[in-house]
């Protein structure tokens, strides 16, 4: 069984993910901050700082940090979501230290600068506006409208208001925003593969101990909106129409159930035996595709379906989704379809579970889920944990999970094409 280990400095939780044999070495910081803590008037602030931190570190000299690693052949990069912002690289063991150093320095002290802002603008501002080409980013933003009611997150997908915001930031805006998130008791640190423990931990010591606290943490609560709701967007440069099913549940990261949502997505996911795809693709030829996205924060979990169809199937493939939906919530499936789900769950997850990028992000969500319970001793699982816990999971037990994650009084639907179906409320209303 792999062991993670964990120490605590000056209020950062460091996990040390071990590993002697292995050639390579992930470090990655976790910052609970992110679009939620947004409104309309700096809507994407964190994503240009996140920018500006990457190339924050003094030795990466004139050339910039993506040349410097480049050299030494360490892939890195960065991520801005809706409650974490992420700073990792990957590379080979050799540069474990001097990777460590990287991530600790740009994640408590980035440099920021005024030519750098000016050069980052223009990235973000081209990475923007290819997010504002999706064809599915109308859709998205009216459905983070229905199921959000925290500004930054209502806002993460507006592409234009971003894009309109990135003219007015300043060095002293973004180094507030620097210092309001990045510090103790607001970041973990995640360190997997083959490294040396006690050089990286003298690092992290001679780094953090002096890091500043923050002190004020944002809190929310209710971040979802209750209800059914039924919403179109027209959008006339697609062919098909694009189904969205959104469900948001009180499953939170230190529930066990937390880790049935994968395995529900190989139920009914976009394998060719799955529910969805079984009965709208294969017997019906309605649709092509089953997209699944979900998201677990501090505040609970939601879940996707995107379903695209033409438009004369939209009333149909609504039926019939809500029908298979309802299947699983009233446990109308056979007992011997759970254990081969099973079987391809497993497959998945051993043949994924032993790699770094895999381990760094498994244990880094559980614990940066978890930070804003400090009376309470985090609930943190194996990747063999989870394994004998799907094992076991009964068809009682999954049919309980399944009525707390797709709460029908609280689902959403947003869909955009060409043409509104002006009856869809009321198909949705008739089917739940």
């Amino acid at each position: 069984m792999s062991k993670h280990e964990v120490i605590d400095i000056n209020d950062f939780k460091i996990i040390l993910n071990h590993n002697p044999k292995s050639k390579t070495t992930m470090i990655e910081s976790f910052i609970s901050s992110g679009f939620i803590n947004e409104n309309k008037e700096n809507a994407g602030i964190s994503h240009l700082l996140e920018h500006l931190v990457c190339d924050g570190w003094k030795r990466c000299g004139s050339k910039g940090c993506q040349a410097y690693w480049k050299k030494r052949g360490v892939l890195m990069n960065a991520s801005t979501g809706q409650t974490t912002i992420q700073y990792y690289m990957h590379g080979l063991k050799q540069f474990s230290t001097e990777m460590l150093d990287y991530i600790v320095s740009i994640s408590i002290n980035p440099e920021l600068s005024v030519s750098r802002m000016k050069k980052e603008i223009k990235a973000v501002q081209n990475e923007l506006m290819i997010h504002s080409n999706h064809p599915n980013m109308g859709l998205y933003n009216v459905l983070n409208g229905m199921l959000f009611r925290i500004e930054g997150l209502i806002y993460q997908d507006d592409m234009s208001l971003q894009l309109k915001n990135l003219k007015k930031y300043t060095i002293p805006e973004l180094k507030s925003w620097c210092n309001r998130f990045y510090g103790s008791g607001n970041m973990i640190f995640v360190i997997s593969g083959n490294f040396s423990k006690k050089k990286c931990i003298n690092l992290l010591k001679n780094r953090l101990t002096k890091a500043r606290p923050i002190k004020v943490i944002p809190k929310y609560s209710d971040i979802f909106k209750p209800g059914i709701e039924v919403k179109y967007y027209q959008n006339k440069n697609v062919d098909n129409t694009t189904l969205a099913f959104a469900f948001h549940s009180p499953i939170y990261q230190r529930d066990m159930e937390v880790f049935y949502i994968d395995f529900f997505k190989e139920f009914i996911g976009s394998g060719i035996a799955s529910m969805l795809m079984e009965e709208l693709r294969e017997k019906k030829q309605w649709i092509y595709n089953v997209g699944l996205d979900n998201y677990t924060n501090p505040y609970g979990s939601f879940l996707v379906i995107e379903i695209s169809t033409k438009n004369k199937h939209i009333k149909n493939v609504v039926k019939h989704t809500l029908k298979i939906l309802k299947k699983l919530a009233f446990g109308k499936f056979k007992e011997s379809y759970l254990e081969h789900v099973k079987k391809a769950y497993m497959v998945s997850h051993y043949e994924t579970c032993q790699n770094n990028n895999f381990l760094t992000t498994f244990y880094g969500n559980q614990y940066i889920n978890q930070i804003y319970n400090p009376d309470e001793k985090p609930i943190i699982l194996s990747y063999e944990e989870v394994a004998e816990k799907i094992h076991k999971l009964t068809k009682f037990n999954f049919v309980s999970f399944v009525r707390k994650l797709l709460i029908f009084a609280n689902m959403k639907v947003a869909y955009q094409g060409k043409k509104e179906e002006k009856s869809l409320e009321k198909v949705v209303l008739n089917n739940i």
